[in-house]
């Protein structure tokens, strides 16, 4: 069973070339979810269904952080952040960018033993969810940022890498590895 969620990782993808760079943790998880859709057909003879074909269409993602990191404005929007990274602007024809997408969830088995499962979507273009605010007044009132975003499949016709792996530090390395992020 999935008891955990860490480590949104988002980088920067060259649909050409196949690569990533400007990767970055994107926030904390606060809870993400990845929700595929297919095409379906079946076919019919001798009056009952003698076949059915599935065929991946994209997944529809939902990811809430406890918050953006200015990057993400760039990286996932495709607004200009001035060299300071403290100033956004947003342009009537900013053009969200494709991302590779990341994350790391803990699992438990019926023997109680926990494992990582490291998820790599290759090719996912975030939208920006709106911002409801409230005054704190008498009582604090905290709210997450909350994107939504839709995955398809590569130029390899891949939608989905997941690996598991026995400590989530070697899942975390898996993934930033996938996002090209370079430890120093």
């Amino acid at each position: 069973m999935y008891v955990g969620l860490t480590t949104p990782i988002i980088a920067e993808l060259d649909v050409a070339a196949g690569t990533y760079s400007n990767g970055f943790k994107c926030g904390a998880a606060v809870e993400t979810n990845v929700d595929p859709k297919y095409a379906e057909a079946e076919w019919e003879g001798d009056n009952v269904v003698v076949g059915k074909r599935k065929k991946f269409q994209k997944a529809d993602i939902t990811l809430k952080v406890t918050t953006l990191p200015i990057q993400a404005a760039k990286s996932l929007f495709g607004h200009t952040v001035d060299v300071t990274g403290k100033k956004i602007t947003y342009g009537e024809a900013d053009i969200a960018p494709y991302v590779g997408f990341g994350f790391v969830t803990e699992i438990t088995d019926d023997d109680s033993v926990t494992t990582y499962e490291a998820n790599w979507l290759p090719k996912v273009q975030f939208s920006e969810g709106g911002n409801q605010l409230k005054t704190s007044g008498t009582a604090l009132t905290l709210s997450n940022p909350q994107l939504t975003g839709t995955a398809l499949a590569d130029s390899t016709r891949k939608w989905k890498d997941v690996e598991v792996f026995a400590t989530e530090t070697l899942a975390i390395a898996w993934i930033t590895g996938k996002a090209n992020i370079i430890e120093g």
